[in-house]
């Protein structure tokens, strides 16, 4: 079903084109805008009312399934672009600016914002419901058989035990293990057919985002106009919010989403409104459905997984009954379970991937709209622009330590294979989707000077660029050797940006030895690189010990000892080298001199109004220890940007996190080495782990070749910093169940 159609919009839109073509003048347009403002209240009535009234025919789509889901979809759509129309297209900005515009139309775009996490969430809820759909397939598979004996039985009662189960939580999460939240539209990496499976949006959910909190959030301040305000543009913007509300709420109630507690069955809407009326007898229905749950865990009203719910039950108990042979009569009633069964995961094979793609293009269309709401109107002063010196769209910069350097015959990574956000099982971000999504691309022409006074920028070909806020990411810059003691000489390579990765690849293919000056992430990479292209590789640095600021010396000569068992030399020598903050040329912005870089509050923001840094060359405020960090960690790139645009629309308190992941390290510092005591488990078979103990708590784990959930632990303990019992720590035979007594310390279970 298409989202809006020619004969969807009917001649209403025809009429709002030539409406938005007009000269804007209040000289008699006024009876026309009364008119279009009428027409489309009609409208969003009567969607709604089709879409209410076919709930109640057997011959209509079945409530809260994924057609119906779809229909809605499709009803907001529609309505989204008749608002926009009416309301929006060709208006004059002033109109916007005046109460009461300047106060409902914000906040509908904050709504709006808020409505993105509800699709993230929505379509992490989705992949859930596959995974149990493919639970459901596996049982159909297995009891489709004839004649049916113990191991089909034995095979369908495992399959349809975990579907029962997973269905018990009220979490997309427990439906989906290991499915990674950080995500990002778009077809899976290396996947370019139509059947690809969608991920879900453009930025990561926090672990304590709430579905129910997010959905009461977009309801607290929503009001019908009153007085002169009722037959104005507020009018719309009010229906607008309420359709809104109506769709996030319906999915959230429908989809396994993250933490739906409290959701509650309905949000006000005033009864005496015409327009109101089907949307209020759809909440009714919807909430009816919610409060006949049986379970008070149940996934979600989805229909489908309704009904796969109760025949789940129904063929377990068969399964845990079974004795062969079984008698006929059972088995044909087992046999019509099963085909009903099988033809809902034909339904859901059908349904599913389609209502993710326009769950997908609601996003979109939400993302475009309001950022051209934001600039059209005079409510934001400009566009998105990033510039960079690189001839490239952003990209993973990690790989070109690890997959790039790949010998050829172990298919290296190249562009366009590794544009952000790949790394964090994101959508791929090529040039074309900055187009897409109103980006403006400055590229090969970087920032050389700043006036902080008059907010302008001037690039490096003369482009003068004016500014309302300002985010500096620029990262770090590698270490250069003098060159009188043969910093330039060919042969010396650095690695920061793609040209130096192909350049040392030109190297790598005629050399035969290898010499990398410091034992940090990318000497250890390069030097790993080495080996895999088998030629003599040696590390020179000046420490003690490997990445010295994270590895305690027993751990460093782990590293060591596997660098060395691969073949790989390990020397110690007084050299510098590395790589620094590029805080050139905002030095003026604020720099920090312990650390280096520049100096951020607890939501990056510099000492000048307006200008923020992120990522390497942010030192920022570390809430957990109460001190100035900076980190050069790609994890840490990601979320402080991350938490940088969260402000934009929501208060902050400070920036809690520290680097979750260093191969997902649990530790909230880089500096670790000084703290407390440790304890070692594992000797890379394959996982290791280290935990920091002071005081009896536990501040720190560092973890290596873990399983997704096993890092999703490390985050809690860090936070947490909980009492753990040494000795029993120290006696784990393991590194799972050394895990397993951190996750009890967590959860009070621990004897201290």
């Amino acid at each position: 079903m298409p989202a809006t159609t020619e004969n969807n919009q009917g001649s209403f839109l025809g009429r709002i084109s030539i409406r938005r073509n007009q000269v804007m003048s209040m000289d008699g347009s006024h009876d026309q805008e009364v008119e279009d403002l009428e027409l489309f209240q009609k409208h969003v009535g009567d969607r709604f009312s089709e879409l209410l009234s076919s709930t109640n025919t057997s011959s209509g789509d079945a409530l809260l399934s994924i057609a119906w889901l779809r229909r809605i979809l499709d009803e907001f759509l529609c309505c989204e672009a008749e608002f926009k129309a009416v309301v929006l297209m060709g208006r004059d900005p002033s109109q916007i600016a005046k109460p009461p515009l300047d106060k409902v139309l914000p906040e509908l775009l904050d709504r709006v914002v808020k409505s993105l996490d509800v699709c993230n969430a929505v379509t992490l809820g989705l992949d859930a419901v596959k995974n149990l759909q493919r639970l459901a397939e596996i049982a159909v598979a297995a009891l489709d058989q004839t004649p049916l004996g113990d191991g089909q039985v034995r095979r369908a009662k495992k399959a349809l035990s975990a579907l029962v189960a997973a269905m018990l939580h009220d979490d997309s999460n427990a439906a989906a293990k290991g499915t990674e939240r950080t995500r990002s539209f778009g077809r899976r990496a290396g996947n370019n057919t139509n059947s690809g499976k969608y991920k879900s949006l453009s930025w990561s959910m926090a672990k304590n985002w709430s579905a129910a909190k997010q959905i009461h959030a977009m309801i607290s301040n929503l009001a019908a106009p009153r007085g002169a305000e009722s037959s104005g543009l507020a009018q719309p913007i009010y229906m607008m919010s309420s359709v809104l509300v109506l769709v996030m709420w319906t999915l959230v109630a429908a989809v396994p989403c993250q933490e739906r507690n409290g959701l509650g069955t309905h949000f006000p809407l005033p009864r005496q409104l015409g327009w109101a009326q089907p949307m209020i007898g759809l909440q009714e229905k919807i909430a009816e459905e919610w409060k006949k749950k049986e379970k008070k865990g149940n996934v979600g009203l989805l229909e489908e997984m309704q009904r796969m719910d109760k025949l789940g039950q129904s063929l377990v108990e068969f399964a845990d009954s079974f004795q062969f042979p079984a008698e006929a009569e059972r088995l044909d009633e087992v046999k019509k379970h099963v085909e009903e069964l099988g033809d809902i995961c034909k339904k859901m094979d059908e349904g599913l991937e389609p209502l993710q793609q326009q769950i997908r293009e609601v996003f979109h269309r939400l993302v475009r709209d309001a950022a051209r709401t934001f600039v059209e109107h005079g409510m934001a002063d400009g566009r998105l622009c990033i510039v960079t010196k690189e001839p490239y769209a952003p990209y993973e910069r990690p790989a070109l330590t690890r997959a790039y350097l790949f010998p050829p015959d172990k298919k290296p990574a190249r562009l366009p294979g590794f544009h952000t956000c790949v790394g964090s099982g994101g959508e791929r971000q090529t040039p074309e989707w900055y187009k897409e999504n109103v980006i403006e691309m400055l590229y090969e022409d970087p920032v050389k000077d700043i006036d902080i006074e008059k907010h302008t920028l001037t690039t490096s070909s003369g482009k003068l660029l004016k500014y309302g806020s300002l985010i500096i990411a620029t990262g770090c810059t590698a270490s250069r050797f003098p060159e009188k003691i043969g910093g330039n000489l060919p042969g010396v390579h650095y690695i920061r940006h793609v040209a130096d990765a192909d350049t040392l690849i030109l190297s790598l293919e005629k050399a035969k030895k290898v010499v990398v000056v410091r034992g940090g992430y990318i000497g250890m990479e390069v030097a790993a690189a080495a080996v895999g292209w088998k030629l003599d590789a040696t590390i020179i640095f000046p420490e003690d010990d490997l990445l010295q600021r994270l590895f305690t010396p027993s751990l460093a000569r782990r590293y060591e000892e596997l660098y060395q068992k691969n073949g790989v030399k390990v020397l110690k020598v007084i050299i510098g080298i590395g790589a620094r903050p590029a805080v050139s040329p905002f030095e003026r912005v604020g720099q920090n001199t312990d650390v280096g870089g520049i100096q951020v509050d607890g939501q990056f923001r510099t000492s000048t109004p307006g200008i923020f840094a992120v990522g390497d060359v942010a030192a920022f405020p570390l809430k957990i220890y109460n001190r100035i960090s900076r980190v050069e960690h790609v994890d840490h790139a990601r979320r402080s940007a991350q938490h940088c645009m969260t402000i934009f629309h929501t208060s902050i308190q400070g920036f809690l996190n520290m680097k979750e992941a260093l191969e997902k390290c649990g530790g909230s510092s880089l500096e670790t080495r000084a703290i407390g005591e440790t304890v070692e488990i594992g000797n890379f078979d394959p996982k290791i782990a280290t935990f920091w103990i002071e005081s009896g708590k536990l501040k720190g784990v560092l973890l290596e070749s873990g399983s997704p959930e096993e890092f999703q632990l490390l985050p809690k303990l860090a936070r947490s910093q909980p009492l753990i019992d040494k000795a029993k720590l120290q006696n784990a035979t393991s590194v799972e169940e050394a895990l397993e007594i951190a996750r009890g310390s967590l959860q009070g279970e621990a004897v201290v």
